[in-house]
C-alpha cells in the first residue's frame, strides 16, 4: 500500500493518477480553488462565510461528473451557505423545486398540520400539537441510528434534555445539536463569562503578548473575564501532604484553593495560555490542576452504578489552549504531544461533550523570527473569533 499511495499528515495521494485526498480548512484563504471530482464537507453550518465551497463548486467545471456530499447539523444563521442549502434541500422533498442533480436527506423534528399550513417546518414554540423535543417517542426522527444500533444512547439524549431544562441558556445550542432545530440566534445572552489560566515567568515573554491579545478579544467581545496570572500571583503548585489526605473529601478538598474552584465553577469558558517545556505543561500549571480540578469540582468519582469518573465541567462549552514550543510539530507529535491532549483530551472530557476546543501553537519558539511570531499572533485572533463566534 505505502508503494502506492504517498500518506501524509493532512492528505493522501496516489502519484501515478496524480490524484489526491486533501483536508481544507473552512478558514482556508487560498485565491484559487482546486479542480475536485468529490467534495465531501462536514458540518457546513460551522462555516461562517460560503467562500470556500464555492471556490470549491467553481472546480466542478473541470470534472465531467463532480460530487459534492455535505453532512451538517442545524445552524442558527439564516444568511448562511448552511441555511440556503437547507431551504434548497426542503424544497426538493416538498417537490416545489425540481433539480435531479440534488439529493436530500433532512431529519427534524414535525411541526402538526396547522402549524405546516401557517408555513412552520419545525415545531412552533408553545404548541401542543407538534412533535416536543423533550419525547423520547420523536428522538428517532432526529437520530435515526436510535433504533437499530442504539447510537446516541438514551440516556445520553436524556442527559442532554435535563441539562437544557435546568440551564435555558444551553437550550439552543442542545436542540440544535441533537434535535435538528433551526434556533435563532440569542442577541440578549448572558455575558460568557471566561476564566483565563497564564503561566509564564517572565511579563515580557512572548506568551504575555498571546495573553494581551487573548484577553483583548475576549473584551471586545463583551466577555466577563478572571485572569489567574500563577508566575505573578505566586501561586503554589505544590500539593502538599495534608492537601492530598483531604483530596476525596469534597468539604475540604477545596479550602486552600478557594478563588480557583469558585472561578471554574463560575466560568462558561476556559482558555489556557503557557509555553510547553519538555512536551508538556510547566511544574506551575501542572499543579494548579492537581490542587483545582479536584473530585467533586472537576469529576465526580465512580460509584454503584458508575465504573468509571464523570464530567464535573459541563457548564464549560468553550476550551481554548495557546502554547509555545521549542521543539518542532514533528518532533512534538513524535513524542505524543502529552501537554496539548492533557488539556484537549484530559480536561476537555470533564467539561460539556457540545464544547467548541480550539488550539494554536508556535513550533520552534527558540529559532522565531518577528515574521514568525507575527504570523502566529494573526494565527491566534483567528481561533479566537471561532471560539468566541454563536454556538
Amino acid at each position: 500500500m505505502e508503494s502506492i499511495l504517498d500518506m501524509g499528515i493532512c492528505n493522501i495521494a496516489h502519484p501515478q493518477s496524480g490524484s489526491f485526498f486533501r483536508a481544507v480548512s473552512s478558514e482556508h484563504r487560498s485565491k484559487s480553488g482546486p479542480r475536485p471530482c468529490i467534495l465531501l464537507i462536514d458540518e457546513l453550518h460551522e462555516h461562517r462565510s460560503p467562500t470556500v465551497v464555492n471556490k470549491l463548486i467553481a472546480g466542478f467545471k473541470f470534472r465531467p461528473q463532480p460530487i459534492q456530499l455535505e453532512l451538517t447539523n442545524s445552524g442558527h444563521d439564516r444568511t448562511s451557505i448552511c441555511w440556503m442549502h437547507h431551504e434548497k434541500s426542503m424544497k426538493v422533498l416538498e417537490q416545489a423545486l425540481d433539480d435531479e442533480t440534488w439529493f436530500a436527506y433532512v431529519c427534524h423534528l414535525d411541526p402538526c398540520e396547522a402549524c405546516y399550513a401557517e408555513g412552520y417546518r419545525q415545531p412552533k414554540d408553545g404548541c401542543k400539537h407538534c412533535d416536543n423535543w423533550t419525547d423520547p417517542k420523536v428522538w428517532p426522527k432526529t437520530n435515526p441510528a436510535l433504533h437499530d444500533l442504539g447510537l446516541p444512547r438514551l440516556d445520553y439524549l436524556q442527559s442532554q434534555v435535563d441539562t437544557a431544562l435546568s440551564m435555558p441558556s444551553d437550550q439552543a445550542l442542545i436542540q440544535r445539536l441533537n434535535f435538528c432545530v433551526w434556533s435563532e440566534a440569542q442577541k440578549d445572552a448572558t455575558p460568557m463569562r471566561c476564566l483565563v489560566v497564564y503561566c509564564h515567568p517572565d511579563p515580557g515573554s512572548f506568551n504575555a503578548a498571546i495573553c494581551s491579545l487573548v484577553c483583548a478579544k475576549l473584551r471586545e467581545a463583551g466577555a466577563e473575564l478572571r485572569l489567574r496570572n500563577l508566575y505573578a500571583e505566586n501561586f503554589q503548585p505544590v500539593l502538599s501532604q495534608k492537601e492530598w489526605h483531604d483530596y476525596l473529601d469534597p468539604a475540604l478538598n477545596t479550602v486552600t484553593v478557594t478563588w480557583d474552584v469558585e472561578s471554574l465553577r463560575w466560568c462558561d469558558t476556559l482558555i489556557f495560555i503557557y509555553p510547553t517545556w519538555w512536551y508538556g505543561p510547566p511544574a506551575m500549571l501542572k499543579g494548579w490542576l492537581d490542587r483545582v480540578l479536584v473530585p467533586e469540582v472537576a469529576f465526580l468519582m465512580p460509584d454503584a452504578r458508575n465504573t468509571t469518573i464523570r464530567p464535573g465541567l459541563e457548564h464549560i462549552t468553550r476550551l481554548g489552549v495557546f502554547t509555545t514550543c521549542g521543539a518542532s510539530f514533528l518532533l512534538t507529535s513524535l513524542v505524543g504531544a502529552p501537554g496539548k491532549r492533557t488539556l484537549l483530551r484530559g480536561v476537555g472530557y470533564l467539561c460539556s461533550p457540545n464544547r467548541r476546543s480550539v488550539f494554536a501553537a508556535h513550533y520552534l519558539m527558540d529559532s522565531s523570527t518577528p515574521d514568525s511570531r507575527t504570523r502566529h499572533l494573526d494565527h491566534v485572533e483567528r481561533k479566537m473569533d471561532r471560539l468566541l463566534a454563536p454556538m
